[in-house]
C-alpha cells in the first residue's frame, strides 16, 4: 500500500470515529479485511515445486523374536523417494533399549530398483539420517551398538546412491559427498547404519533387491566372516561374485569357518573362475560346513569352484547359458552332493561316467530343459553309479531313438523319472528292469508308437503308482 493511499484511509477513519458505535463497528470489520487480504505478489512468479523435506521413520518392534523391523517407505508405499514430493531425507530412529535387544535387524525401502535408468554411480541418493540418541561426541567411541545381532536384512534399497550420516557429527564418506556413488556398499551403506561397527556375530546377512548393484566387493568381509552361516546376496545386478578388497587397513588373508549357504541367485554373473582367491566363494569354501550353493538365473557361461569346496552338497545352476555339465567344478564335491539343479542350461550331455560313479549320495538331478542328445549307443551320457538316485527329471531336451537297457542299470532307488518333451521312439525291453522302486514314470509328449514299447517292458515295476503316455501315437497298451 502506498503513501497516498496510506493518508486517504486515516483521514476517511478520523472522519469516521466522529459518527456512531454502529460505524465504528463497520471501521473495524473493514481494518480487519484490509490486513487479511494484502499478500505481496511477485509479477511473472511461477507455482512452485514442492520442497523436499525430513521425515522421521521408527522401526516396529516384536519382542518374542527380537526383531527390529524398519520400513523407509512412504504411506503410500511408493519407495523412499515421493516422485510428487520428494523426500530426500529419512531420519531413522533406533530405540536403546530396543536395539541392544535387537536380534534380528530388517530394513526395507519398500519398491524395488529396476535397474533400468542406467549408471547410478554419479547421481546423488537419497540421504538416510540414523539416530541413536548418543548425541554429539559421545558414544562414538568404536564400540559394538547392537549387542545381539545375528541376522541382518537389506532389501530393495537403492545401495549405490544411498546416503548414510550418524547424528553426532559422523561425516559421510568423501565419494559421497562429491556426489560419486557408493564404491563400498559394506563400508559406505552398512557400516555407518549400524554404528560405524559391523558387528562380528551376525550369523545371516541379507543385501537383496537392488537391481542397480553390479558390485559388492569390499573390504569388509572379513570382519563379517567370523560367525557368518548364511549370505544372500540375490536379486542384484552383481556382474561378478564379490571380492574381498585387501586395503593397507586390512592387508592379510581371511577365511570364513562357519558359512554353511551362499546365495547368489538372480544376478548377472557371467563366469566364475577359481583362480579368483579374493572372492567370497573362496572365503565360503574355506568352511567344513559350506554345503549349499545357489547361482540359478545369472548368465553363466563359466562355472568352477575353488578346490577347497570339498563338502557341497546341494548346487543350483538352473537357468543359466552353461553348454557343458560342470564335470571338474562338481569332482572335489562328487561323494557328498545330494541335489544338482542344472535346468534352463544348454546342456549338450549328462556328466562324465568319472564323476557319475563318484556321485554315490546324489538324491536328485535335475537336467530338464537342456540340449541333451542320444549318443550312437543309446544313451545320453553317463548315469553309471549313482545308486541313491531318487528323482531323474530329462524333461524337455533332445533325446530321440530308443532307450536302451544299460541307461538306468544302476539306478536301483530311483522313484520318480520323467522323460517327458522329447523324441523317443521307442524302449528296449529290459530298460526298466532296474527300477524296481519306481513310482512315477512320465513319458508323455514322446514319438512312442505300439512297436515302441514290447511286450512286458513294464513288468518289473512293481511299485509303480502313476504312468503317464499321453501325446504319444499309441494305440494299443503292453501288458
Amino acid at each position: 500500500m502506498g503513501a497516498k493511499s496510506i493518508a486517504a484511509t486515516s483521514k476517511a477513519i478520523s472522519l469516521l470515529c466522529s459518527g456512531s458505535t454502529f460505524q465504528m463497528t463497520h471501521i473495524v470489520l473493514a481494518l480487519l479485511l484490509i490486513s487479511t487480504t494484502i499478500v505481496p505478489i511477485s509479477v511473472g512468479e511461477a507455482t512452485a515445486r514442492p520442497a523436499a523435506s525430513i521425515k522421521t521413520k521408527e522401526c516396529s518392534w516384536e519382542p518374542r523374536t527380537s526383531t527390529l523391523d524398519c520400513r523407509l517407505d512412504d504411506d503410500d508405499r511408493r519407495g523412499l523417494i515421493n516422485e510428487v514430493y520428494p523426500i530426500t531425507t529419512t531420519k531413522l530412529v533406533f530405540p536403546k533399549r530396543q536395539r541392544e535387544a535387537t536380534s534380528i535387524l530388517r530394513l526395507s525401502c519398500g519398491r524395488k530398483t529396476s535397474g533400468s535408468a542406467g549408471p547410478t554411480k554419479g547421481k546423488r541418493g537419497p540421504v538416510l539420517k540414523v539416530n541413536y540418541g548418543l548425541g554429539r561426541g559421545r558414544g562414538w567411541s568404536g564400540s559394538n551398538l547392537w549387542p545381539h545381532l545375528q541376522t541382518l536384512v537389506i532389501r530393495d534399497c537403492p545401495l549405490t546412491t544411498l546416503r548414510v550420516s550418524l547424528d553426532g557429527g559422523h561425516k559421510r564418506p568423501r565419494q559421497q559427498e562429491q556426489g560419486r556413488g557408493n564404491d563400498d556398499v559394506l563400508e559406505d551403506v552398512v557400516r555407518p547404519l549400524l554404528g560405524r561397527v559391523l558387528p562380528s556375530g551376525i550369523r545371516h546377512l541379507e543385501i537383496s533387491g537392488d537391481k542397480d548393484l553390479d558390485d559388492l566387493s569390499s573390504g569388509s568381509w572379513c570382519s563379517l566372516g567370523p560367525n557368518l552361516i548364511s549370505l544372500n546376496l540375490s536379486e542384484n545386478a552383481l556382474s561378478r561374485v564379490p571380492l574381498h578388497l585387501r586395503t593397507h587397513h586390512n592387508a592379510t588373508q581371511c577365511a570364513w569357518s562357519h558359512v554353511e549357504v551362499v546365495n547368489l541367485a538372480g544376478n548377472k554373473i557371467t563366469r566364475i573362475d577359481k583362480k579368483e582367491t579374493a572372492s567370497v566363494l573362496t572365503l565360503a569354501s574355506a568352511s567344513s560346513s559350506f554345503a549349499r550353493l545357489d547361482l540359478s538365473s545369472n548368465r553363466l557361461q563359466q562355472f568352477e569352484l575353488p578346490d577347497m569346496a570339498v563338502h557341497l552338497t546341494h548346487v543350483d545352476l538352473s537357468n543359466n547359458r552353461l553348454f557343458k555339465f560342470p564335470n571338474e567344478a562338481l569332482d572335489a564335491s562328487a561323494v557328498t552332493l545330494q541335489e544338482i539343479q542344472l535346468q534352463g542350461n544348454l546342456l549338450s550331455s549328462l556328466p562324465s561316467s568319472s564323476l557319475s560313479k563318484k556321485m554315490t549320495s546324489l538324491v536328485l538331478l535335475n537336467v530338464s530343459r537342456n540340449d541333451i542328445e542320444m549318443d550312437g549307443g543309446g544313451k545320453f551320457g553317463s548315469l553309471v553309479g549313482m545308486t541313491n538316485l531318487v528323482a531323474l527329471d530329462l524333461s524337455h531336451n533332445k533325446i530321440e531313438g530308443k532307450v536302451e537297457a544299460v541307461v538306468f542299470e544302476d539306478l536301483a532307488s530311483l522313484q520318480v523319472l520323467s522323460l517327458a518333451h522329447n523324441q523317443i521312439r521307442g524302449l528296449a525291453s529290459d530298460s526298466l528292469a532296474s527300477l524296481k522302486r519306481l513310482h512315477v514314470l512320465v513319458l508323455s509328449h514322446n514319438d512312442l508308437d505300439d512297436a515302441g514299447l514290447p511286450e512286458g517292458v513294464f513288468r518289473h515295476l512293481k511299485d509303480l503308482r502313476s504312468l503317464s503316455l499321453d501325446h504319444n501315437r499309441i494305440r494299443d497298451m503292453p501288458r
